[in-house]
């Protein structure tokens, strides 16, 4: 979510700086099932264009109206919308949860500039909005902060943007690599190897990394925003940024293969590991959705990827996802049933 909302606020400090109004909403809480979770953002400009999400539509739809008639919005304002709104005539949510939204006009740029900046520098960022007069402020978010909001006072949490580290070009990794970039996912890749550099000019958007695995997983230096899957189907290659990577701080460490070519990777890599520490690594990488495509790879990869990010896997797939009922409790907005 963090890219996504790093996508609005880039979006919306271009707008400010065109000459546009722009106010901005930020989901403050939810409760229940929701679209969206707390701390997304949504922008929308004097004349109604409007970028990112916080209501699925029926929120956006109403203030894209109350900003093209000029609303003044001189102060923050927080509405609640669902079930006993507080606001009258405040749309209901389909899901039947329940969001606050702080809707606050953009006055300046600076703060965004900060944030970026800063989130770029891949350092997390507490913003905070006094909800009296719209004073902003900034300073370095705790491990362990989220949005909130407090007495009198918005607190957003910025994290830097989402990372993905490919070791080798290929088909299977071109795929990955157009799936990935549009969820906010910046796309590096190692190729080492000099007959399959020209593959990786197939791979528009991603930048390369000279060096071997082990030096582009180092030059990296994974955070828990990183995830790193080896795709090059050589055993020499997929070890070195494996023994580089399964150490790090990545969210997320995959290695492609079948199950006997992972069984025989596990026993290569066993004397460089404490019991137990191979555990994270994800090989065969992917879900099993019997897909056997290169875009199918792809999407498998990207699947179990976005699930452990979110919490719904281990490292190494091992966990199952929550079912309908678990997703409701968990605030998640769900297909219907």
């Amino acid at each position: 979510m963090d890219s996504a909302n790093l996508a609005v606020l880039r979006q919306a400090l271009e707008w400010h700086r065109a000459g546009f109004g722009v106010v901005l909403a930020t989901i403050a809480h939810s409760a229940g099932p929701a679209p969206r979770p707390p701390g997304a953002l949504w922008a929308v400009r004097s004349d109604g264009l409007s970028a990112g999400s916080v209501g699925g539509g029926c929120v956006e739809e109403e203030w894209i109206g109350r900003v093209r008639a000029g609303e003044a919005l001189p102060r923050p304002a927080v509405v609640e919308f669902g079930p006993g709104s507080a606001e009258a005539g405040s749309p209901r949510l389909p899901c039947g949860g329940t969001l606050r939204v702080v809707f606050e006009r953009i006055g300046s740029g600076d703060w965004i500039e900060e944030v970026l900046a800063r989130t770029a520098d891949r350092r997390p960022v507490a913003r905070s909005l006094e909800l009296a007069d719209g004073a902003v402020g900034w300073r370095e978010a705790g491990p362990a902060e989220t949005t909130r909001l407090e007495e009198g006072r918005l607190v957003t949490i910025f994290g830097p943007p989402l990372r993905l580290l490919l070791i080798g070009a290929g088909e299977i990794a071109r795929c990955l690599a157009a799936m990935a970039q549009p969820l906010g996912y910046e796309v590096l890749l190692c190729e080492p190897r000099e007959a399959l550099a020209p593959s990786a000019s197939l791979l528009p958007g991603v930048r390369r990394l000279p060096g071997l695995p082990d030096e582009a997983v180092a030059a990296v230096r994974p955070d828990p925003r990183t995830a790193v899957v080896a795709l090059s189907h050589d055993p020499a290659l997929d070890d070195m940024a494996l023994l580089a990577a399964l150490p790090s701080a990545a969210f997320y460490v995959g290695a492609l293969g079948s199950r006997a070519h992972a069984e025989r990777r596990r026993r290569r890599l066993a004397p460089y590991f404490l019991p137990g520490e191979l555990d994270r690594l994800s090989s065969p990488v992917g879900l099993d959705l019997g897909g056997r495509q290169p875009g199918e790879i792809a999407a498998a990869i990207l699947a179990e990827l976005i699930a452990v990010k979110n919490g719904r896997l281990s490292g190494n797939g091992t966990h199952r996802t929550p079912s309908r009922a678990a997703a409701r409790e968990l605030g998640v907005c769900p297909d219907p049933a």
